[in-house]
């Protein structure tokens, strides 16, 4: 079992996000699976491969279905885009999310379906968390349970 840190808030521009880490870890080649359920906000995902602060991939899913896999910097505070896409999801229902790290490759996955394969090898490790952010300022809220690593 993997333990997660305290929620911690974070207010960006008028937008606030609420992020898990699971401070402790140091993943390598891993794949990374929770089931979530976003109760309000904006968006809810995963973060992975964040060995240093501010730098990390971000793996988001909108209340709308789109998705990102966000490469985050000190240097890009928005991230840079990697993949973007959309898929047919009500995320006020429990859900599958999942990225699989091996080397330079990223899978996305939605309800255990591959929805998106991306190469990029700048981060190769770190721990991980779970996030919720909403765009207008509110608190966002996120239930996230059974958290899984799997090593590679």
């Amino acid at each position: 079992m993997t333990p997660f840190s305290q929620l911690q808030n974070r207010d960006k521009g008028g937008a606030t996000a609420r992020d898990c880490a699971a401070n402790n870890t140091d993943f390598r080649n891993f794949a990374f699976e929770v089931q979530m359920t976003l109760i309000s906000g904006d968006y809810a995902g995963i973060i992975f491969c964040n060995a240093t602060t501010d730098r990390y991939y971000l793996f988001r899913i909108g209340v709308d279905g789109s998705y990102s896999l966000l490469l985050m910097s000190q240097t890009n505070s928005d991230g840079v885009p990697l993949a973007t896409g959309s898929v047919s999801v009500n995320l006020s229902q429990p859900n599958l999310i999942a990225a699989v790290v091996n080397g330079g490759s990223i899978g996305l996955y939605m309800n255990r379906q591959l929805i998106r394969s991306v190469n990029d090898s700048t981060y190769s490790h770190g721990h991980i968390a779970v996030f919720s952010w909403n765009a207008t300022g509110t608190a966002a809220q996120a239930v996230f349970r059974n958290a899984k690593v799997w090593a590679l």
